[in-house]
């Protein structure tokens, strides 16, 4: 049985998503001609992409199909560890941008710890 799952949260930057897709093995897809007329995220394993939508501010991510078709062991309950990459890769971006250095280490458990040396 199919149906439609709204991922109530937003994404401003494609490139950082991008990243993070491709970290969980995942591929970021942008749209095109063809089957898909908008951005989408291929999962392997699972039968239906995860749509990213734009909205007047963002992005939302969409799928249309039973997450429990594989989606979260990829993506994380809720797509939770797709979200927590996205924050990792925008703010290793965002430093990196500003001339900052920074780095980041996994915690026991799947926590990330981003530090920022901003060179004061």
């Amino acid at each position: 049985m199919s149906h439609w799952v709204q991922i109530k949260t937003e994404v401003k930057d494609l490139t950082a998503l991008a990243a993070a897709c491709r970290e969980l093995g995942c591929q970021f897809v942008a749209k095109g001609p063809g089957r898909y007329d908008r951005d989408r995220i291929d999962v392997p394993g699972v039968p239906y992409p995860v749509y990213v939508d734009k909205t007047a501010t963002g992005y939302t991510l969409r799928i249309e199909s039973d997450f429990t078709s594989g989606y979260a062991a990829k993506l994380g309950p809720n797509c939770g560890k797709l979200m927590q990459l996205y924050g990792v890769h925008k703010v290793l971006a965002e430093a990196k941008r500003k001339g900052w250095a920074a780095s980041r280490v996994t915690l026991p458990g799947g926590s990330v710890n981003v530090t920022i040396n901003a060179g004061v």
